[in-house]
């Protein structure tokens, strides 16, 4: 096998290998997004402390929160959660270390969502039950 055909090989691997891992994220991310059950509690807070420790090695990309209303939802409601949200980041990040971007996406079917992206990654979707603005209220 000469260099070239060598190269070529390793090509054709790393893309395939790449292929697969696309493949598999996607198909894990479409699942989620088929559950659609309301994140509960825990889980929320748990995705919280995930996308502040992904996002604390490296303090030059903000994190972007983007609430996305739900079938018969309104704009309050979107922005109730945004203002939870705000609210979570001030007790985990008292110092504000981190950067936030908060917004309002496009309305979605099915539940509302609150969707996380750290260095231009979606990192976690956060699933709530219908006008509920805080899964955490009541505990």
């Amino acid at each position: 096998m000469t260099y070239s055909n060598l190269n070529h090989f390793v090509v054709i691997c790393a893309v395939c290998v790449a292929t697969i891992f696309v493949g598999a994220q996607r198909s894990e991310a479409q699942e989620h997004v088929k559950k659609q059950s309301p994140t509960k509690c825990e889980m929320l807070l748990l995705r919280f402390d995930e996308v502040i420790m992904q996002a604390s090695d490296d303090l030059t990309f903000p994190i972007f929160v983007i609430a996305h209303r739900g079938k018969a939802e309104s704009r309050r409601t979107a922005e109730r959660r945004l203002d939870g949200y705000r609210n979570l980041r001030a007790a985990r990040d008292p110092e504000g270390k981190l950067e936030f971007v908060f917004a309002e996406g496009d309305k979605v079917a099915g539940l509302g969502t609150i969707d996380t992206y750290v260095k231009g990654r979606l990192t976690t979707t956060i699933f709530f039950a219908h006008n509920d603005v805080d899964p955490c209220v009541g505990l």
